[in-house]
């Protein structure tokens, strides 16, 4: 049986970081079904039920968390093929990046992004960071259904 579509997407890079994310997350039972996808290629495959993931039951995700430097396709480029497909263009995306270039919060906003975050460098901050975004787009924000 397919697994049901998660309530969160991180889409990161960083093993660690992902894994950290997902263990704060579920203790503190901000999502129930996490899905972690390592680079842009694997998100897409994900949102568009492509790849390894063409069985997997109908819904989107309630939220994603995307990084914006990633290796092959980068989240804004992620963001930007989001937008256009009709499947996942109101799906809440919150960038979460290193960067603090006006640039690059100006391409995000510009793609739609809802967010965009600097990511902390210490785990703890990332981690307390991540739990209250969760907690705001999970548990407080309300959608259309």
């Amino acid at each position: 049986m397919p697994a049901a579509a998660a309530d969160l997407l991180i889409v990161e890079d960083s093993r660690a970081d992902a894994h950290m994310a997902m263990k704060v997350l579920f203790k503190r039972h901000i999502a129930e079904r996490i899905e972690w996808a390592h680079d842009g290629r694997a998100a897409l495959d994900y949102l568009f039920h492509e790849g390894e993931y063409a069985d997997r039951e109908p819904g989107n995700p309630r939220l994603i968390v995307l990084d914006i430097n990633m290796p092959g396709l980068n989240g804004l480029q992620v963001l930007e093929r989001v937008r256009l497909h009709p499947l996942t263009k109101h799906v809440p995306v919150v960038l979460f990046s290193t960067s603090d270039s006006s640039a690059d919060i100006r391409m995000g906003y510009e793609r739609g992004a809802n967010s965009y975050l600097n990511k902390p460098i210490d785990p703890t901050d990332y981690v307390e960071l991540l739990a209250t975004v969760g907690a705001y787009w999970l548990r407080q924000n309300r959608t259309p259904d």
